[in-house]
């Protein structure tokens, strides 16, 4: 892997702050980097969606406005669950037991399916109670 050059003292200070014995902080920073990738992208979503949404009036910002909070819940469980998944998945492709890998992988995709219907259903089925349990005060549009 090539390394790209940075001054020296910065080296230094990243070298001293934040490796370890088991990670270097480039190798920490590889880690990472996928991580802000995918916030930065569904932030761009996020406003993306808005700026789109906005020429259609106030009301239609609001609304995108009251459901964003809970998009951004499911998404963190949902984020959540990858990162738990991948944990075990990379624990059984480190021991090479294809079994546990398969059995990991398939735990992972049956919650994933089981919270995103229990979590989901209920948005689906009864959209205006959930807003309204949520935000009292709102009106539906």
């Amino acid at each position: 892997m090539k390394q790209h050059s940075i001054p020296k003292f910065l080296d230094s200070f990243l070298t001293r702050t934040l490796s370890g014995t088991v990670f270097s902080w480039r190798e920490i920073l590889h880690l990472t980097f996928p991580n802000v990738l995918d916030c930065l992208s569904v932030m761009f979503l996020s406003m993306l969606i808005t700026a789109l949404i906005s020429s259609n009036g106030e009301e239609s910002v609001a609304a995108v406005s009251l459901v964003t909070p809970l998009t951004w819940m499911i998404t963190c469980i949902f984020n959540g669950i990858s990162a738990g998944g991948t944990v075990v998945v990379a624990q059984s492709c480190g021991m090479k037991d294809p079994v546990r890998i398969r059995k990991a992988v398939g735990m992972t995709l049956w919650l994933t399916a089981a919270v995103g219907t229990v979590v989901c259903l209920p948005l689906l089925m009864f959209p205006r109670q959930v807003l309204t349990l949520l935000y009292p005060g709102a009106e539906a549009v």
